[in-house]
C-alpha cells in the first residue's frame, strides 16, 4: 500500500514538473529575448527609464511631450521610449520612404502583440489564418475602392435623414454636445454602405460597432498592466475582457445568419448577388474565392478602422470652423456652386470640393489622431542606411509626426484651411496635397504598403456629411468660449467629447431642395414604428407592471398569463435562461441617452409578448407608454415600504454586495448582469432621487414618479391581497375561476437563487472555464 503511494506521488510529482516546465520554459525564451533586445538597443537614448513608474505614466498621459523631448535631445538620430511595458524605437521622418515598404517590417505582428489577439475576444485585430489576411486586405484595397462611385448616392440620400434623426429640427439655437452626436450619425452611415439599411437600423448592432472599439481599447490597457506570465491566465477573469467576449458572440449572432442568408441567395441566383449596389459581405465573398473566412473577426475590424476615426476627422473639422467661423461660408459657397455644377451627388461632386479638401487636411495637420505613426515590428534585424541598426522584434514607429515643422509649413501653429489648396495649384501638385494623399511629410493615414486602405471611402463619408451639416445648420461655440481644449491620451488625440456647440436650422441658399438625394424626410415617430414593427396582438392593449421587483411580480405575471397575455414578461423565466444575450440589450437600453435608440433596443426585448413584469422593465414605464399609446399600467405594491425592503434584503438583496457574490460573477452569466445592472441603478437612482436602490425612500420616490407620468385612467395600484377583481375589471376581462395566484415568496426565492447558482457553477466547472 505505501509503495503504491509512493508510486502514485512520483507520477504526481512528475506530472506536475513537466506542467511547470510547459509553463515557465516559453516565459523564459521571452525573458532571454527580452534581454538580448534590450542589450541591442542600449545604442540609443532612452527618454524614460523603464523602473521610473514617473516617466512611463508621463508616456500614458502625454506621449507627445516625452516624444517631442525625445527627438530634440536625439537630435535627428533614433531613441528609445516605454511604452506602458515594452521599449519602443522611435524612428526620425527622415526614414520613412525607406522603411515604408519593406517587408521585414511587420504591421500585423505589431498589432498582434500590442492587443493580444490570440486572447478570444480581441477577435478584431485577429486573422485565423494568412489566407484570411489576404482576403481582408484584397477585399477592402480592391472591392470597396472599386465600389467608391456606388456608395456615394446611397449614402448621400441617409445622410439629411440621419441628421433629422439625430440632430432635429432647432428653429431656435439649441446646445448640444458634438462628439457623441457625430459619433451616432457615422456608425449609421458606416453600417449602411458596409452592412445594409438593416444593420443600419439596428440598435444592438450600433452598440457594438461604436462600443466594441472602445472597449477592447480598454480591455487592452487593462491587460497591459499584468506580467506576461500571467496574462493567459488572468484575461480569463478581467471583466474588461470578458465584456469584449460577450460582445464578439453578440456580433456573430448577427453577422453569421446574414452571412448564411447570402450564400443561399448566391446558390440560388446561380452565383450572383441579387443588389445592385453590394457591401462588405459580398466584397469578402468575392474576395474568398470559395475559401473559408472570418465573416465576424473582419466585420469587427472593419469598425474598429472606420467608425472612431472618421468621427474624430469631423469633430476637429467642425471645432476648427467655430472657432474660425470665416471659413463656414465659403465652404457653403463651394457646396452650392459645385451641386449646381454636377447636379447630383457622385463620387466627381466631393472630389471636386477642393476647399473642404484642404480645410479636412489642415485640420488633421493640427489634429493628427497619433504623435507616433508607422508601427512595426522587425522581423529580421535591419540595417538603415545611415547604419543604424533595427533590432529583430524591435517595436518601431515614426516620430514625431512632422506636421507642425517650421521648415514645411509657414505659421504651422495657425489653422489656415487654404493653405492644401494653394499648394494643391501649384505646377505639378495637384495630386500631391489632397486629403488622402500620403507622403513622407504627412503620414496621418500611414504610408507605403499598410497606408490606411479606406481613407478613400472614409474622405468621401467626411465629405458628405460635413457638407450636409454646413447646409442645413449654423455653428457655433458657446456664449464666452473661443477655443476648445481637446483630449491627449498616450500617443492619441480626440477632440473633447464632453464640450457643447450650438447649433440652429437653416434652409440653405439656392440648394436644389428637390433632388432626391438632398430630400429631408422625418423620422418615423416611435408610436408608429412600434404599431408597426411589434407583434402584440392588434385586439389587446398590452400590459405593464410598473411596481419593483419583490412586489409580487411573479404572482402577477401568472395571473396575466391566465388573463390571456401570453407570454407575459419576467425576469426568472425570460431574463435568467438567456442572460448574456438578454443582459446585454438591458443594459444598452439603459445607457441610451437617445430616446429613439433606447426605444427600438426595448421593441426588440419585448417583441412577441404581450406584456412585461418586474425589473428592469419597472424602470422604463415612460417608454412604454409612449410606444404603446393603449397599454394599461399596473403599479405593484407591499403593505409598507418597510415591508417591500424586507423582502428585498431577504432573497435578491442577499446577492449584491458579499465578496462571494462578486466573484461568483465571473462565472455565473445571470448573477454578472444582474451586477452590472444593479449598480447602474443605483448610480442612477442616487442621480435621480438622492437615494440608492436599496433604501425605503426610494420605494416611495419610484412609486410617486409613477403616479406622475402615468394617466390616472390607465393606472392600477395593486397589492396581490385585494385578488382577481380589481385586476380583472381594470383589464376589461371576465374575473377568472379560483383564487389569486401567490407565487415565489422570500423563501422561494432563495431556493431558487441557490439553485440557479449551483446549476451555473457546475457548467462552468464542466466547460474548464471556457465561457458560455
Amino acid at each position: 500500500m505505501l509503495n503504491q503511494i509512493e508510486l502514485d506521488g512520483s507520477k504526481l510529482y512528475f506530472a506536475a514538473s513537466i506542467v511547470l516546465i510547459s509553463l515557465s520554459v516559453p516565459y523564459l525564451l521571452k525573458v532571454i529575448s527580452g534581454l538580448r533586445l534590450a542589450k541591442a538597443l542600449s545604442r540609443y537614448p532612452i527618454i524614460n527609464r523603464k523602473w521610473d513608474a514617473a516617466a512611463k505614466k508621463q508616456f500614458t498621459e502625454d506621449a507627445a511631450t516625452v516624444v517631442n523631448n525625445g527627438a530634440a535631445m536625439a537630435k535627428g538620430q533614433p531613441f528609445r521610449v516605454n511604452d506602458k511595458s515594452r521599449p519602443r524605437l522611435v524612428l526620425p521622418s527622415k526614414y520613412v520612404d525607406e522603411i515604408k515598404n519593406d517587408s521585414r517590417l511587420d504591421f500585423h505582428s505589431f498589432v498582434a502583440r500590442e492587443f493580444f489577439s490570440s486572447y478570444p475576444g480581441f477577435d478584431g485585430f485577429s486573422f485565423d489564418t494568412p489566407t484570411d489576411e489576404i482576403i481582408f486586405q484584397d477585399a477592402v484595397r480592391t472591392q470597396l475602392t472599386q465600389a467608391l462611385a456606388l456608395t456615394v448616392e446611397p449614402m448621400a440620400k441617409e445622410t439629411p435623414n440621419t441628421l433629422n434623426l439625430i440632430w432635429g429640427q432647432a428653429p431656435e439655437w439649441k446646445e448640444a454636445v458634438l462628439t457623441p452626436n457625430l459619433l451616432k450619425s457615422v456608425a449609421r452611415l458606416t453600417a449602411l454602405v458596409f452592412l445594409g439599411e438593416k444593420f443600419m437600423d439596428n440598435p444592438e448592432w450600433q452598440h457594438i460597432s461604436v462600443m466594441y472599439t472602445v472597449d477592447v481599447f480598454m480591455a487592452a490597457k487593462a491587460l497591459n498592466e499584468w506580467p506576461a506570465i500571467l496574462r493567459p491566465l488572468v484575461h480569463w477573469f478581467m471583466p474588461q475582457c470578458r465584456k469584449i467576449r460577450d460582445e464578439v458572440k453578440l456580433a456573430k449572432s448577427f453577422i453569421t445568419p446574414e452571412v448564411e442568408k447570402r450564400r443561399k441567395e448566391l446558390a440560388e441566383n446561380g452565383g450572383k448577388p441579387r443588389r445592385k449596389v453590394l457591401d462588405s459581405v459580398d466584397w469578402f465573398t468575392a474576395a474568398a474565392k470559395g475559401r473559408q473566412f472570418n465573416y465576424v473577426n473582419a466585420e469587427l475590424s472593419l469598425a474598429m478602422a472606420s467608425i472612431h476615426t472618421t468621427t474624430n476627422t469631423v469633430g476637429f473639422a467642425m471645432f476648427d470652423l467655430v472657432e474660425n467661423p470665416e471659413y463656414i461660408d465659403a465652404l457653403r459657397e463651394e457646396i452650392k456652386t459645385v451641386f449646381e455644377q454636377e447636379g447630383k451627388w457622385e463620387k466627381s461632386t466631393l472630389f471636386k470640393l477642393k476647399l473642404m479638401d484642404s480645410v479636412l487636411k489642415e485640420s488633421m495637420r493640427l489634429h493628427p489622431h497619433s504623435i507616433l505613426n508607422m508601427p512595426r515590428e522587425a522581423k529580421t534585424n535591419i540595417t538603415l542606411s545611415d547604419g543604424n541598426l533595427i533590432p529583430k522584434n524591435a517595436f518601431i514607429s515614426v516620430g514625431p509626426v512632422p506636421m507642425s515643422d517650421p521648415n514645411l509649413y509657414s505659421d504651422p501653429t495657425k489653422f489656415n484651411g487654404y493653405r492644401f489648396l494653394i499648394l494643391r495649384n501649384a505646377p505639378g501638385s495637384e495630386n500631391k496635397h489632397q486629403f488622402v494623399t500620403t507622403s513622407s511629410e504627412f503620414t496621418v493615414f500611414g504610408h507605403g504598403h499598410h497606408a490606411c486602405p479606406g481613407r478613400f471611402f472614409a474622405s468621401n463619408e467626411i465629405k458628405l456629411l460635413l457638407a450636409h451639416m454646413l447646409m442645413y445648420y449654423d455653428w457655433k461655440l458657446p456664449e464666452g468660449q473661443k477655443t476648445v481644449q481637446h483630449v491627449i491620451n498616450g500617443t492619441g488625440r480626440s477632440p473633447n467629447s464632453k464640450q457643447n456647440i450650438v447649433f440652429k436650422s437653416r434652409k440653405p441658399e439656392q440648394w436644389d431642395m428637390t433632388a432626391p438625394s438632398l430630400t429631408v424626410t422625418t423620422p418615423t415617430t416611435f408610436q408608429s414604428f412600434n404599431r408597426h414593427d411589434r407583434t402584440l396582438h392588434d385586439d389587446k392593449a398590452p400590459a405593464s407592471n410598473a411596481g419593483l421587483p419583490r412586489t409580487s411580480t411573479v404572482s402577477l405575471q401568472t395571473a396575466l398569463q391566465i388573463l390571456g397575455y401570453q407570454p407575459t414578461y419576467h425576469t426568472i423565466s425570460d431574463f435568467l435562461p438567456n442572460a448574456r444575450v438578454q443582459g446585454t440589450k438591458w443594459l444598452a437600453a439603459m445607457q441610451a441617452e437617445d430616446k429613439v435608440v433606447r426605444q427600438k433596443i426595448l421593441a426588440d426585448i419585448v417583441k412577441g409578448y404581450e406584456a412585461i413584469t418586474d425589473g428592469p422593465g419597472c424602470f422604463f414605464v415612460e417608454d412604454w407608454i409612449e410606444m404603446f399609446p393603449d397599454a394599461k399600467v399596473i403599479l405593484g405594491l407591499r403593505t409598507t415600504p418597510q415591508a417591500w425592503l424586507d423582502s428585498v434584503n431577504g432573497s435578491i438583496g442577499k446577492a449584491f454586495g458579499k465578496p462571494l457574490a462578486y466573484y461568483l460573477t465571473y462565472f455565473v452569466a445571470p448573477m454578472h448582469y444582474g451586477f452590472l445592472m444593479n449598480n447602474l441603478w443605483d448610480a442612477q437612482t442616487k442621480a435621480k432621487y438622492g437615494v440608492g436602490v436599496k433604501a425605503t425612500d426610494f420605494y416611495d420616490y419610484h412609486n410617486d414618479h409613477i403616479r406622475r407620468v402615468v394617466p390616472k385612467e390607465k393606472l392600477l395600484e395593486f397589492k396581490a391581497a385585494d385578488g382577481w377583481g380589481p385586476l380583472a375589471e381594470f383589464l376589461g376581462k371576465e374575473r377568472p375561476v379560483g383564487e389569486y395566484p401567490h407565487k415565489n415568496d422570500s423563501k422561494a426565492a432563495n431556493v431558487l437563487m441557490r439553485k440557479r447558482g449551483k446549476l451555473k457553477v457546475y457548467e462552468v466547472s464542466n466547460q474548464r472555464l471556457k465561457w458560455w
